[in-house]
């Protein structure tokens, strides 16, 4: 009896312990990494793309036809306003992508909000 408590009281600690500290110190590798507020992203190749930054007219384009494409938002912050009547990211035709947040992330603009 005091052995199955033990474990479970351990397995428990364990469990709240790899919630606030991963243990996995390991860092996605990207293929590329991109600033938004230093201009437009546009993806053209498959690959992992990370994004990060502040922009209030910049986007992030993925050019059609790609199958494999990862792009993680990063802190993003785009806010395009009355004068951007397009979408913060443009998925064209055909094209197969995976977005992943970390962090908080705000896509806004005048006709469209992500």
């Amino acid at each position: 009896m005091f052995k199955e408590k033990y474990f479970s009281l351990v397995m428990a600690m364990s469990l709240v312990v790899n919630m606030f500290f991963p243990f996995s110190s390991a860092k996605a590798a990207y293929d590329a990494q991109y600033d938004i507020s230093s201009g437009n992203v546009a993806i053209t190749a498959n690959g992992s793309y990370r994004v990060y930054g502040t922009t209030a007219s910049n986007t992030i384009s993925v050019s059609s036809g790609l199958t494999n494409v990862s792009i993680t938002l990063d802190n993003v912050s785009i806010a395009l306003g009355s004068t951007k009547d397009i979408s913060p990211i443009l998925i064209n035709g055909n094209s197969q992508v995976t977005i992943n947040l970390s962090g908080s992330n705000i896509l806004t603009c005048l006709l469209y909000t992500s």
